[in-house]
Formats: structure tokens, C-alpha cells, sequence
């Protein structure tokens, strides 16, 4: 039988939910992972009602909410939709998008706030976007 930490839950919010019709980088909101409880941050990206373009995931970081880098690559996991298995190597090559459907990554945390964006090329039409994070939260009593 697994131990479940009564103070802990977890936290899923939508950071992007928008319909793409122009080429550049849509910026999601932060997700402050302070009371994080576990090592791993999963992204969630999905492209639904695409007519056209290519649309990859971008990840930045922050120690203050203010100025945000990329998030290394050494940081970042794609997940194998077909086996689960985690792939260190090529993530964002593997995580674009230019289909209906959806790619999971995941970040091993080090920084207090970390920013989902998603940048769309080869939009004319464009598509519906939308990035879920899940991570479990300490909950304060």
C-alpha cells in the first residue's frame, strides 16, 4: 500500500488557451512551483481545430518572476506517447505539433516559477492551442 502525504494535492491549472491565427510566440502564464512536492513538472500541449501551421513548445524559467530564461535541455523529458518511456535527447524536435493532438513534457525543477509559451509557424489559419501543467502541491495548514 502506497503512503499518500496528507498535506499534498495535486495542482493542474491551464496556463494557454487560445486560438492561434498568426505566426509568432504565445506566452502562457507562470506557474509558481515554490511548495512543489515533487521533482517533476508535467506540460501538457494540445493543438485542436488546426487548419494549418507548426506549433512547439517552449519552457522558461525564473528565480523572481521577472526575467526568464530557457529552460536547459538537460532539464527537459518528452514523453513517448506510445511507450511512456522519458526521452532526454531532441525533446522540443519531438514535442512539435503539426497535427491535432497533443505532447507531454516534463521539467526537473530547480526555479521557482517556470512559464510555458508556444511558438506557431506557418500559421495562416492556425489552430487552437492549449497547456495544461500538473504537479503535486504542499498544501499550508
Amino acid at each position: 500500500m502506497q503512503n499518500i502525504d496528507p498535506r499534498a494535492s495535486i495542482e493542474a491549472k491551464i496556463l494557454i488557451n487560445e486560438a492561434v491565427t498568426a505566426n509568432g510566440t504565445i506566452e502562457g502564464l507562470a506557474v509558481n512551483v515554490k511548495n512543489n512536492i515533487s521533482s517533476v513538472i508535467t506540460f501538457v500541449y494540445e493543438v485542436s481545430a488546426r487548419a494549418d501551421g507548426t506549433f512547439t513548445p517552449l519552457l522558461t524559467w525564473s528565480d523572481d518572476n521577472v526575467t526568464y530564461v530557457d529552460v536547459p535541455d538537460a532539464q527537459i523529458s518528452y514523453i513517448d506517447p506510445t511507450t511512456g518511456d522519458y526521452i532526454e535527447s531532441g525533446q522540443e524536435a519531438l514535442a512539435v505539433l503539426s497535427a491535432n493532438g497533443s505532447v507531454i513534457i516534463s521539467v526537473r525543477d530547480n526555479k521557482a516559477y517556470i512559464k510555458p509559451s508556444v511558438v506557431a509557424t506557418s500559421v495562416t489559419s492556425g489552430a487552437y492551442v492549449t497547456c495544461l501543467v500538473k504537479y503535486g502541491k504542499r498544501i499550508s495548514f
